[in-house]
């Protein structure tokens, strides 16, 4: 999900719906919700999901998304969203392997090639791009980074973070603009274990502060709880 800077718009991406093939084992693509369809959604009372945009099928694109794609095992074609400062969408399209930036009226504005985007956050003060890239390595695995960009318009990788080997695939990031230094969350098994780590922005590269998911150990490192 991602909302306007004024906060009357809600744009939902990454949506995807297998249905059972016929005659075959595994799913297909319902084409009520085709892969690379974005939503939107109006804050009023009453108001439901619509098409915002579709983004363009790859002509090798299957009927439905399995581990022969590009772009992992049976998850959406279509990555994360964010809106920037002027309510512009900017998208992760795994599919055709590039970030798309989109206006309000659903025109194509710009972007640029990336492979394996899978998480996006737009700092709004400044226009720089954080991307968590996510490239299928077997089963519930992924190897994962930390991208930094100066802006869609320029497409300019200022820095890399690379997690651990083995993450899984599954993770969150999130972005705290709201000081100078911007300060990045990422939730997931990234470290090889389950955390939850703020990572600031230091201009040419990210250093991770914290780990949110330690911080209730002892110092052997064991979890308390009330059996």
């Amino acid at each position: 999900l991602a909302t306007s800077p004024d906060g009357n718009t809600i744009y939902l991406s990454g949506l995807s719906y297998g249905v059972k093939a016929d005659n075959k084992e595994g799913l297909k693509a319902d084409t009520k919700w085709p892969d690379g369809r974005i939503y939107r959604l109006e804050n009023k009372t009453g108001a439901l999901m619509t098409k915002f945009v579709d983004l363009p099928l790859p002509d090798n694109a299957p009927s439905f998304i399995d581990s022969n794609t590009s772009y992992g095992r049976k998850h959406s074609g279509t990555g994360g969203a964010d809106c920037d400062a002027q309510g512009n969408l900017v998208v992760c399209d795994r599919m055709n392997k590039c970030i798309r930036v989109f206006n309000p009226e659903g025109k194509e504005i710009g972007g640029f090639s990336l492979e394996w985007a899978q998480n996006i956050q737009v700092h709004r003060k400044t226009g720089v791009i954080y991307i968590m890239t996510n490239k299928n390595n077997g089963y519930r695995q992924a190897i994962k980074k930390l991208l930094k960009f100066s802006s869609w318009k320029e497409g300019k990788l200022l820095a890399e973070f690379a997690f651990a080997s083995g993450a899984e695939y599954s993770a969150e990031l999130a972005l705290d603009d709201s000081s100078d230094q911007a300060i990045l969350w990422c939730a997931g098994s990234l470290i090889g274990k389950p955390s939850l780590l703020r990572i600031e922005d230091k201009g040419d590269k990210f250093e991770v502060t914290t780990n949110l998911m330690d911080l209730n150990k002892d110092r052997f490192g064991v979890k308390p709880r009330i059996a």
